[in-house]
């Protein structure tokens, strides 16, 4: 796994790339591999508005456990993002007033540590999406892996995700200091019920004749002031609790 600490002090890694991770020092997120699911299924579709996207920091640095595989790409694995919100983005562009910009960070075939600019995304005054010229003429397969950065963007916004920093830091770096092991840098973690109540029927409407089970999945809200944005949706059953169970055909 490529951790925030080792991919800084790496003597391949690009000084453009050391100098935004210093930036997100104070900001670093690991998302477990139990996540993975949420992250990596359905790819976001890219936002038309400013409205939608919510990033939880100014600048963060993302650790996937697990990472991310896209066929076609020069590495195999993209184990880190990081991401760079900014408002009053005139050094990219006149016309762009705030931006979201995501790189993917992996190792190409040599095992040298690369970075491609991912989820980029300009709107200007009026709040609609402008293209950022210079970001444009990727692989097709790069689409796939913008679609999980926004992912992870919408993941860690959901109101049900909590980011607290790791508390057992200062214990973890203790124990490193005693086998002359140097300190890492200080990390948020997630903390998130995995479980919901099911969602049964309350009579009104369209009426199930059955109770079966619903996968997990994103959910885009359509109307109000939230319509764009998505969260994850877990899995959950829908129908009347009193009548027939009946499992879903990947079940069977």
């Amino acid at each position: 796994m490529l951790r925030f600490d080792s991919v800084l002090e790496r003597e391949d890694t690009p000084a453009h790339l050391k100098e935004l991770m210093r930036e997100a020092r104070n900001h670093i997120i690991r998302i477990p591999q139990r996540y993975a699911t949420q992250i990596l299924s359905e790819p976001g579709p890219m936002p038309t508005d400013m409205g939608v996207l919510h990033p939880v920091f100014p600048v963060f640095y993302v650790e996937l456990e697990g990472g991310c595989r896209c066929s076609g790409s020069p590495g195999s694995v993209f184990e880190n993002f990081l991401f760079l919100a900014e408002k009053e983005s005139g050094n990219i562009d006149p016309d762009v007033e705030y931006s979201l910009v995501g790189l993917a960070i992996g190792l190409d075939k040599n095992g040298t540590v690369f970075d491609l600019k991912v989820l980029r995304l300009g709107f200007n005054t009026a709040g609609e999406r402008i293209p950022l010229e210079f970001f444009e003429d990727w692989p097709e397969w790069i689409d796939d892996l913008d679609g999980v950065a926004r992912n992870i963007v919408d993941f860690l916004a959901q109101p049900s995700v909590h980011i607290e920093h790791e508390p057992g830091i200062h214990k973890i770096n203790r124990r490193r200091r005693k086998r002359r092991k140097p300190p890492i840098s200080a990390y948020h973690i997630i903390k998130w019920s995995e479980f919901s109540k099911p969602t049964n029927n309350t009579g009104r409407g369209g009426r199930h004749q059955i109770r079966y089970d619903v996968r997990g999945n994103w959910a885009t809200y359509t109307n109000g002031a939230l319509a764009g944005r998505r969260i994850w949706r877990r899995a959950h059953q829908r129908g009347l609790t009193n009548e027939i169970f009946r499992p879903k055909g990947y079940q069977r």
